[in-house]
């Protein structure tokens, strides 16, 4: 939790930037603007006319991140917030993470220069794929090689063989070169992380019901729950039922369920949507008359196998923007 979402981010926000972090001996801040140290508001006077010019980058860019508000949907809790003007002051992890991990890669694109853009993105891409709740092989041999270029061309864009900058390669520059072999030895570093943790002890403290003690009740409670869960693993019959599907609501199969609103009448589709569906049809082989009429009709939500609710068009734009957390984005990989 703290290395990926709290050191790393301010690591590299502390250079671009240009604070939080000294330049010391014969290093110069001066020398950082030239390079990487792009996110920084500052005036410029002409000596012509003696006019001055403000450029505030990293203002504008703390506007672009408050603004992405309403494309993210309520699934991921908490957005990131304008990060030039909370970032000293309360910035959560998860705003970090969804900030850094999450919408960097493209706010970031051209407002920091292209060498340094490449190395944040193989940073950004191996902690990707070790942030996952499950992990192959392949993707830890793929974060493993991309941890090791990402770290040294760090060394070589950023310290550049300087001594006077070698309190740039903090621990967790080079902490995560060890993640893709722990992960292969002990599983995915996310199901043993502090999220993880501090949320067994939330859940394991709610069921505390007795004010003495509460300690040996605390541990009692969590063997119970281990005995309960190796019971399930060996036993999976013995394991509650899945929830049932809301009332209204339709299985898709394969994980897939049509929620509530829902439109009982049957339209007729837009011609675009009507081409779509026949194209459809016909790239499964079947056959499609052009006299035929197509009539559907409209759900509000789906939700997806992840456990995540996507929502249409349909419901959405009736709200304010200011009111509405898009959730309508779904890359569809395969139908079937």
């Amino acid at each position: 939790m703290h290395l990926a979402s709290l050191n790393i981010p301010q690591l590299f926000i502390s250079l671009w930037t240009g604070k939080g972090i000294d330049a010391k001996g014969s290093d110069s801040k001066d020398d950082w603007r030239e390079k990487w140290c792009t996110l920084t508001d500052t005036s410029e006077k002409d000596p012509r006319t003696k006019k001055i010019t403000f450029k505030n980058y990293w203002t504008d860019h703390g506007k672009e991140v408050a603004a992405t508000r309403q494309w993210i949907p309520g699934s991921f809790d908490r957005t990131p917030r304008d990060i030039a003007k909370k970032l000293n002051s309360g910035y959560k992890a998860w705003e970090f993470t969804l900030y850094f991990y999450g919408l960097g890669p493209c706010l970031l694109f051209e407002r920091i220069k292209l060498p340094y853009w490449r190395n944040y993105c193989r940073f950004v891409h191996a902690m990707r794929l070790m942030l996952q709740h499950e992990v192959s092989m392949e993707e830890c041999r793929d974060a493993d090689r991309n941890f090791i270029i990402a770290a040294g061309d760090f060394e070589d864009l950023y310290i550049e063989r300087r001594t006077d900058r070698l309190h740039f390669g903090r621990p967790c520059l080079h902490a995560p070169l060890h993640i893709p072999g722990e992960t292969a030895r002990v599983g995915p570093q996310l199901n043993n992380s502090q999220w993880t943790m501090e949320r067994t002890i939330g859940n394991l403290g709610q069921e505390i019901r007795q004010h003495q003690s509460v300690f040996a009740n605390l541990a009692q409670r969590a063997l119970y729950r281990c005995q309960v869960n190796t019971l399930f693993a060996l036993l999976p019959d013995f394991a509650p039922p899945p929830p049932k599907i809301p009332r209204g609501a339709k299985d898709l199969g394969g994980g897939y369920v049509l929620l509530c609103a829902h439109d009982l009448t049957k339209r007729v589709p837009e011609v675009p949507e009507c081409e779509a569906i026949k194209s459809w049809y016909r790239n499964k082989g079947a056959t499609w008359r052009d006299d035929l009429w197509i009539k559907v009709s409209k759900w509000a939500r789906l939700r997806l196998p992840i456990g995540q609710v996507a929502r249409c068009s349909w419901k959405e734009n009736k709200k304010r923007p200011d009111q509405v957390r898009a959730a309508r984005n779904v890359k569809v990989l395969y139908i079937h």
